[in-house]
């Protein structure tokens, strides 16, 4: 789970910084092989089995280790071949047929084949997300290089789904192992294999896989991901070099950086506070209690504060940047409306008693808006308590139905609304407990849509059924920054704020 929000008493100042441009990481010559490279990151990996995979951290790293058939472009507006050499579809859009490369093996050596292909479409379908793939309806496997999905129906969606984590290809019956020891010990077919790793450790090291199936790739010979919970000791890290890229910093200690070192990706993050609508969770189950916290946040007042300005106040509750976007004209998430907030509170029936937010302790943007939203609650009547904690705690207490309230972040990983869809769907509606039926609904008609209007037809009526429930609450359309040092060169940072570990190299 990516969290983040709250703040309004506390008072931040910052300069924003630099929009995107990957002139600032590109290199005129040749691109560079060998030497190592260091990230520091807020959340630590939770898993290497791709199917249950959450967090930032999980969807970047596992990509790197078990390659996707398919993968978003650098600037991440399309898709191109990853696992797969090339991809095509029939004339009716109901077979869908892969082309793997003759070389392609995991990193043990073993041969990567058809084979290991369909098994995986099986493993795929019965994860969290496995509705996503149900109109796969046959795998055929004509030879050792070639797939073909045979589908139910034209699936607008299912390609973007095929370039996440979750679609990663394993070994067929996971090389003789039990799901749970094969990914103790993950083999996968990526550019970057796992050389040391213990699960609950800060730092998670990839090796370049020499069976990588793309020629020249990846540059890199070992990238370490270094998990640090504080932000502003991830700032010293990367001021003493001990860090060469900073995923997401904090909009608060962008100041702290060279301005020329940052590179920002406009409304690329989804701010929101969730609650959980189960009836032992108490007043939180209670629609107009959640309409009356939706009316008392001051959007703009927490961008304009705990987000430095980096960002805008969201106007709906899927993601800006996905195909089919549109803003819920018949919400209100825009508008702070004090009395509306105190009628609907003094209908919700709520006594006075404390309700806690829980807050990722990991994200200094999150904890501030805690901090922030506290006071506007209290000034509509409710009273709040700030609970922050690591990322994994909030997982398993989000999973057991025992937190409140939270706020959370959210960036999508690929090209589709199904995106967020499918989280929502695969975690009890963001482990509200809300009814799924609607959000599965919106999944089929993602999926089924077949243009932009079908598309945008679908996002209104999750928008709508979004806004009646509350369930999950909009705040902000967020800037994401990363603080790249100039040695680092072909690092793109695009709209899925997602990036290329294989095309990166550093010089000097």
């Amino acid at each position: 789970m990516c969290a983040a929000v709250a703040v309004t008493a506390v008072v931040v100042t910052a300069c924003a910084p630099s929009s995107n441009d990957s002139s600032k990481n590109s290199d005129s010559g040749k691109p560079r092989d060998g030497g190592s490279l260091t990230i520091g990151v807020g959340e630590a990996l939770t898993t290497w089995n791709a199917v249950n995979a959450l967090t930032v951290t999980d969807f970047q790293v596992i990509k790197e280790v078990f390659e996707p058939l398919v993968v978003n472009n650098a600037d991440g507006t399309g898709i191109q071949g990853g696992l797969a050499d090339s991809y095509s579809y029939d004339k009716s859009r109901t077979v869908l047929t892969f082309k793997l490369p003759p070389k392609a093996a995991f990193s043990d050596g073993t041969p990567l084949t058809s084979a290991d292909v369909a098994f995986s479409v099986g493993f795929w379908k019965k994860g969290g997300s496995g509705a996503l793939y149900d109109t796969i309806k046959t795998v055929a496997t004509p030879n050792a290089h070639e797939v073909v999905f045979h589908l139910t129906a034209p699936n607008s969606g299912l390609l973007p789904v095929l370039t996440w984590a979750s679609s990663a290809v394993v070994r067929k019956d996971f090389g003789g192992k039990s799901a749970k020891d094969y990914f103790a010990h993950p083999v996968g077919s990526g550019p970057f294999l796992v050389d040391n790793y213990t699960p609950g450790s800060n730092e998670i090291v990839l090796k370049k896989n020499p069976t990588y199936h793309k020629a020249g790739l990846p540059h890199l010979d070992q990238v370490t991901y270094k998990v640090t919970s504080d932000p502003n000791q991830r700032v010293l890290q990367y001021k003493s070099g001990g860090i060469d890229v900073y995923d997401q910093v904090s909009p608060d200690l962008t100041v702290q950086l060279p301005k020329d070192e940052l590179t920002s990706v406009p409304g690329a993050v989804l701010s929101a506070v969730t609650f959980n609508v189960r009836p032992k969770a108490g007043i939180t189950s209670n629609v107009d209690f959640r309409k009356a916290v939706s009316l008392a946040l001051d959007r703009k007042g927490l961008v304009d504060s705990v987000y430095a300005g980096q960002g805008s106040v969201a106007e709906a509750a899927l993601t800006p940047h996905e195909p089919g976007f549109v803003k819920c004209g018949a919400c209100d998430y825009p508008r702070q409306n004090i009395a509306a907030a105190k009628a609907a509170l003094a209908k919700s029936g709520y006594k006075g008693q404390p309700v806690e937010l829980a807050v990722d302790s990991s994200n200094a943007s999150n904890v501030l808006a805690a901090q922030a939203i506290q006071p506007m609650l209290k000034a509509v009547g409710i009273k709040m308590t700030v609970k922050p904690q690591d990322v994994t705690t909030l997982i398993s207490r989000a999973t057991e139905g025992t937190i409140q309230m939270s706020i959370t972040t959210y960036r999508a990983t690929s090209l589709t609304l199904n995106d967020i869809l499918s989280l929502w769907y695969s975690t009890s509606a963001f482990f509200s407990g809300e009814d799924t039926a609607p959000i599965l609904a919106g999944v089929q008609a993602v999926a089924a849509a077949k243009d932009t209007a079908q598309l945008r037809a679908a996002a209104a009526q999750v928008e709508k059924f979004v806004f009646q429930s509350k369930f999950w609450v909009p705040v902000a359309d967020l800037d994401v920054t990363f603080a790249v040092n100039p040695r680092v060169k072909g690092l793109t940072v695009n709209p899925l704020v997602l990036y290329n570990l294989s095309d990166i190299y550093v010089t000097g």
